[in-house]
């Protein structure tokens, strides 16, 4: 389980930072100063060797999908996820953000969808993984048959968290 550090509060955070909820975007309020200095009205952050836009704030790496939906939302995720609907990670627009549970946040995730796969025999395996592991669904004749049976299992576990 992942446990989230608390933010910062969002008064504090609204004094320094603008959210642009149809971009997704963070923008600096004042000039930045630093090496470099960062000027008012800049994208605040850059993006992480997995994908995600951080910010550093207060001396701590903050990442901005979690400030977004405390600035757009007024309270804190707390413990929940927040999910990219689209898979983008960088994609901050809050009509791409969704509270999840960890293991809704893993099925909307490409290496969790499963699917098919051919056996020795000619026949076509279905299967999906879940936080529990890898579950076989059967095997068919089709790759399309095998395919429609993941998919519906993803759906009926997921919801609207099946990508």
């Amino acid at each position: 389980m992942t446990i989230y550090k608390p933010l910062p509060p969002l008064r504090e955070i609204k004094q320094h930072l603008r959210y642009e909820p149809t971009s997704g975007d963070m923008l600096w309020l004042a000039d930045r100063p630093g090496r470099v200095v960062t000027p008012a009205g800049s994208i605040a952050g850059s993006i992480n060797r997995n994908g995600y836009r951080v910010i550093v704030y207060g001396g701590r790496w903050l990442k901005a999908h979690r400030l977004a939906w405390l600035m757009f939302y007024g309270h804190n995720p707390g413990g929940r996820d927040i999910d990219h609907i689209n898979q983008g990670k960088a994609d901050n627009r809050i009509g791409n953000l969704r509270l999840a549970t960890r293991s809704q946040n893993a099925a909307n995730n490409k290496k969790w969808k499963g699917g098919a796969f051919q056996l020795p025999s000619g026949r076509w395996q279905a299967s999906c993984r879940t936080p529990q592991g890898s579950r076989y669904l059967g095997s068919y004749d089709t790759r399309e048959e095998a395919v429609v049976v993941a998919s519906a299992f993803r759906q009926q576990t997921y919801g609207d968290f099946a990508s």
